[in-house]
């Protein structure tokens, strides 16, 4: 399997991991949420090819949350954000081709409060469409 399709797929399986709790609360009693979090915990750190990985420290990370409710947009800094944290916000958005325009995100930095001009003329080299490049701006921040 290509490393970029395996990547995805393990940063996939990630957020769907830590999205699993959020997705069970209120679906039973406290020793539910307790073990669904230890498996979601479990498969995350543990990949299709049997290596461990490592889960981000959510209480020290600066990792945006990206485990929300499905449809709720979560926000990452356009001028800080990793490739992989603005690929990951991305995904969760619904926003196709996801970590393509992580990457173009990451390459114009830095980004001013001019109201995300700077990002749609690069972008546009690209003939994004407008509803994708609204999706995009809608997840960032300054």
């Amino acid at each position: 399997m290509p490393p970029d399709t395996t990547r995805h797929r393990l940063r996939s399986l990630a957020i769907v991991a830590l999205a699993l709790p959020v997705l069970t609360v209120g679906c039973g009693d406290d020793t539910d949420t307790a073990a669904t979090t230890t498996t979601a915990a479990a498969a995350a750190s543990t990949t299709a090819g049997g290596s461990e990985t490592t889960a981000p420290d959510r209480a020290d990370s600066t990792a945006a949350d990206t485990t929300e409710a499905p449809g709720k947009t979560t926000k990452v800094n356009a001028n800080d954000a990793s490739v992989e944290e603005l690929a990951a916000a991305f995904e969760a958005a619904g926003i196709p081709n996801a970590e393509r325009w992580a990457h173009e995100v990451e390459e114009y930095r830095p980004y001013s409060d001019d109201g995300w001009a700077h990002l749609r003329q690069e972008l546009s080299k690209y003939n994004i469409d407008d509803a994708t490049f609204e999706q995009i701006v809608a997840t960032l921040e300054l």
